[in-house]
């Protein structure tokens, strides 16, 4: 019986945004998909949100991160909120911005357009700077 050769790829942890509260990691990129629901952050985001809000100094130093908001524009005045607001802050805490911030507007007809043009952009730019890869089987 052969076993097929393992070939390279990332090797991906998904998890909640309340799960990464007190710890980000800096030996890899960080990708965050979220939403703001009428500018409020998801149920399972909004620990997280409270932890990086509370934050002073330079703590996300070694950071890198790629963000994706979902929103509606259907509610104007809190529209990419929870989102601009990570990004913002992980930015200011001495995060690296991998790729500009992703915006998906649920309320267009584009909202999988922007996805993918975002997404293409963040593989481009983890190709670029050459990140190590681990071994994943098939």
């Amino acid at each position: 019986m052969l076993t097929p050769a393992p070939h390279p790829g990332f090797k991906a942890t998904i998890s909640t945004l309340d799960n990464a509260v007190g710890h980000l990691p800096t030996s890899e990129p960080i990708v965050i998909i979220t939403a703001s629901f009428e500018g409020e952050p998801a149920d399972n985001a909004g620990r997280f949100v409270e932890w990086i809000k509370g934050m002073h100094g330079s703590e996300m130093q070694g950071v890198a991160f790629g963000l994706f908001g979902c929103g509606n524009t259907d509610w104007v005045t809190t529209y990419q909120r929870i989102p601009k607001l990570i990004d913002r802050v992980l930015v200011e805490r001495g995060a690296e911005r991998l790729v500009d911030l992703g915006e998906g507007n649920a309320a267009g007809d584009s909202f999988f357009e922007a996805f993918d043009s975002w997404e293409a952009r963040l593989w481009e730019t983890l190709a670029e700077v050459g990140l190590p890869f681990a071994h994943c089987p098939e």
